[in-house]
C-alpha cells in the first residue's frame, strides 16, 4: 500500500521492449536513474509506485532501479508513453511502522 504522496522524482535511463535479460523477463522494462534517495533498503521483489503504479525491482542499483511492465500496465498508464530522460513520481511501499500523510492508496488492481 502507499500514501498517494510524491516520494523523489527519477529520470527514466532506458526502456526495453523486449529485454530478454534475467531481470527483464522477455518482456518490456524500465530502467529509472537518480532513484538513490529511495533505494537505501530496497529488495528485489520491493514494490515501488512509479507515476501511481505499482511495479516490482526486478534488479537494482545504489543509484537506479530496474522494473517490468505488463502489457495491461502499458496501457492502462501513461508508462507506455515515457522516454528516456522523462521524469517520474517514486514512492517505496508504505512500512506498517511509521507515520504517513495522505491516505491508503491501494494499486495493485486497476478497476
Amino acid at each position: 500500500m502507499f500514501t498517494g504522496l510524491v516520494e523523489h522524482l527519477g529520470r527514466v535511463a532506458a526502456i526495453v521492449a523486449l529485454d530478454s535479460t534475467a531481470s527483464g523477463g522477455n518482456g518490456f522494462s524500465m530502467t529509472i536513474e537518480d532513484s538513490a534517495p529511495i533505494l537505501g533498503d530496497c529488495h528485489i521483489g520491493d514494490s515501488i509506485c512509479v507515476n501511481g503504479a505499482c511495479l516490482t525491482v526486478t534488479e537494482f542499483g545504489e543509484t537506479w532501479f530496474k522494473v517490468g511492465l505488463a502489457p495491461e500496465t502499458l496501457e492502462r498508464t501513461d508508462l507506455g508513453e515515457r522516454k528516456v530522460g522523462d521524469l517520474v513520481n517514486l514512492e517505496r511501499a508504505m512500512a506498517a511502522h511509521v507515520r504517513f500523510g495522505g491516505h491508503f492508496v491501494q494499486v495493485n488492481r486497476l478497476i
